[in-house]
């Protein structure tokens, strides 16, 4: 029988070529061998990451940590981990504890730095990413995000200079690549900024996320028609490509091909109201609300959102399914037998983008959104699931079904801001209210109209992710 060590090296190796699960497998059994197994351990928490399975990643590493406690470089991970996760000040705590160890990692000051944006303490954050630039100039990563706080407050030639200095540190950064090129695009060097975005493909082919800022390049010369060639390249190669699906369908409908754009955004089959049964641990709808609005503002992942969320004037949440659970148990198990009743009843048309790609396993990812007055979504999809879903726990007496304005409504249809268009979008709109839940492709892009009215609208919303 194969010692740790051998078990761990196979699983190593199953981990470096993308066999996750094969790697999941043997790290555990390393562990069964010996508990104590300080790598095993971290290495389980890497492939977990990877696979979007955060908490139990959180959880690997704080074994580890237990195993050998102030190892930098699990207290890192650790770090990162909770960032993920919104669990930003105990992100916070690890990550200043790892700086005391290692006050010269480059890489663990951006990460707190991150983590300080995430918290809108901006002018903290740059800091950090300069003392990172000054401990390490030839650490890339601490130049691309000097760049992006700059992007966001659109600083663009000190963007520009900061991007520079991150692919001239490391030109194999297709990240750095794509925001120099988003970065020249807002200052009107197109030509340049195309030149970046194809960069940026060149380096990682086989990330479709990296083509959206071409796609918005093209958009921005008014180049309809190698928008639309772009987008049915990627859904070639990743077919069900979430961010390319609302592309495709915005694109379509700018150039007046509004059937085929229709075809994509078709509410009538694909937008579905539902009212979630009562878990019968609860006497009615109105003590179900009340225990999830007391859990959602009482969470230890509530934070303000900053501005370069969705959420604007709002806070939200982490997973929502990650412990302390309390009724959130019992919503797990009503939307997901409303998420299968919704599967069950959708057609059977396996040409149709998304009802080819209904994932035959997946998982759940929940949040909450609290909105009070101002509150509102801007135009945005969720790129990581299939489909996606909201329940309103509670929502304030002025957002009205009678209200001309649509104050505080749901939108579907009006295409991200970043996306240049001439035609007046589609737009779908529902009226919220206490106990209604709404099911939707991820690809539909939504958003919420501003209200201005008192009262606190709490949504929890969820990701239907293919595993």
């Amino acid at each position: 029988m194969a010692n740790p060590q051998q078990l761990l090296q196979q699983a190593l190796e199953r981990h470096q070529a993308g066999y996750l699960d094969e790697a999941l497998s043997i790290y555990n059994q390393v562990i069964a061998t010996d508990p104590e197994h300080f790598e095993a351990h971290g290495l389980l928490g890497l492939a977990l990451d990877t696979l979007g399975r955060h908490q139990d990643a959180e959880n690997c590493y704080r074994q580890a940590l237990e195993i050998r406690p102030d190892v930098p470089e699990m207290m890192l991970a650790l770090g990162d981990i909770l960032r993920k996760q919104l669990k930003l000040d105990a992100a916070e705590e690890y990550l200043r504890r790892c700086i005391e160890r290692a006050p010269k990692s480059a890489e663990v000051l951006c990460s707190l730095g991150r983590v300080l944006e995430e918290k809108d303490k901006i002018d903290e954050a740059m800091a950090l990413y300069a003392r990172a630039v000054d401990t390490n100039p030839g650490f890339a990563e601490a130049h691309n995000c000097l760049g992006c706080v700059y992007y966001e407050q659109g600083k663009q030639d000190e963007a520009i200079a900061a991007f520079q200095r991150a692919v001239a540190a490391d030109s194999q950064l297709a990240g750095a690549h794509n925001n120099l090129g988003n970065a020249l695009s807002k200052n009107g060097r197109h030509e340049e900024a195309m030149a970046c975005y194809q960069t940026a493909i060149d380096l990682a082919p086989d990330n479709p996320k990296i083509y959206r800022s071409l796609f918005l390049g093209l958009m921005r010369q008014d180049d309809h028609a190698g928008a639309l060639e772009l987008c049915d390249a990627v859904l070639d190669v990743f077919p069900g490509t979430i961010d390319m699906l609302a592309f495709k369908c915005s694109v379509l409908h700018e150039m007046g091909r509004n059937d085929e754009a229709r075809a994509l955004f078709d509410c009538a089959r694909f937008l579905r109201p539902h009212h979630l049964r009562v878990p019968d641990t609860y006497p009615d709808l109105a003590a179900f609300n009340r225990a999830l609005q007391d859990h959602v503002l009482n969470h230890p992942t509530l934070v303000t959102a900053s501005l370069v969320h969705a959420t604007q004037f709002g806070a939200h949440t982490g997973n929502l399914l990650s412990a302390p659970q309390g009724p959130m148990a019992d919503f797990e198990t009503a939307i997901t037998a409303a998420i299968q009743d919704y599967i069950h009843d959708l057609p059977d048309d396996p040409s149709h983008p998304f009802l080819g790609n209904i994932p035959a396993r997946w998982g759940l990812n929940v949040w909450a959104v609290v909105m009070g007055e101002q509150g509102h979504q801007v135009p945005h999809t969720h790129p990581s699931a299939w489909l996606s879903g909201v329940y309103y726990a509670s929502t304030p007496e002025d957002i009205r079904t009678d209200d001309p304005s649509h104050a505080g409504w749901l939108e579907f249809g009006r295409p991200d801001n970043e996306i240049k268009i001439a035609q007046e979008p589609f737009n779908e709109r529902l009226c919220p209210e206490e106990g209604l839940c709404v099911f939707f492709p991820s690809y539909f892009y939504h958003n919420t109209v501003p209200y201005g009215g008192g009262g606190t609208r709490i949504s929890i919303a969820f990701d239907i992710i293919a595993e």
